[in-house]
């Protein structure tokens, strides 16, 4: 998959989804979607990161930690994935699709990848895999 600025929220749910696959994961979270977001390489992307003192690298590193310690969204669906399809998303992956959509305001399909990272990064009270690391990395130094 190309990696360009502006990719469409269906190329970004895809590459979440082909990515859960990949690891052989039963369901798609927040995790995943983070990851599609950061191999979109949209600069407002690395921007908003940026903005949080957060390197792309770092948010990899900790959500592959996390999973590696089994931190998902929650309860991961128990059924394997059938062959040939991708795995369904979380609860709360959907809610951040759903909330990006909602953010673009003009009924499009498309959601950059910026409105999904920001979609994310606005759930302070949750428990999303993505939201908790964004909030781990975005605190100061000595909180960590």
């Amino acid at each position: 998959m190309s990696s360009t600025p502006g990719a469409s929220r269906r190329t970004v749910i895809d590459l979440a989804r082909e990515d859960a696959r990949h690891r052989e994961h039963t369901q798609t979270d927040t995790g995943h979607l983070l990851l599609a977001v950061l191999a979109a390489t949209d600069e407002p992307v690395v921007r908003a990161l940026a903005e949080r003192n957060v390197t792309a690298e770092q948010v990899r590193d900790a959500v592959v930690e996390r999973w590696a310690v089994g931190v998902t969204d929650g309860k991961p669906w128990r059924l394997p994935v059938p062959d040939g399809e991708l795995p369904p998303f979380s609860l709360l992956a959907g809610e951040s699709v759903r909330r990006a959509a909602h953010a673009v305001g003009d009924g499009s399909a498309d959601v950059r990848p910026v409105d999904l990272l920001a979609a994310m990064a606005a759930e302070t009270d949750s428990r999303s895999l993505a939201a908790t690391v964004l909030r781990a990395l975005s605190a100061p130094v000595a909180d960590r």
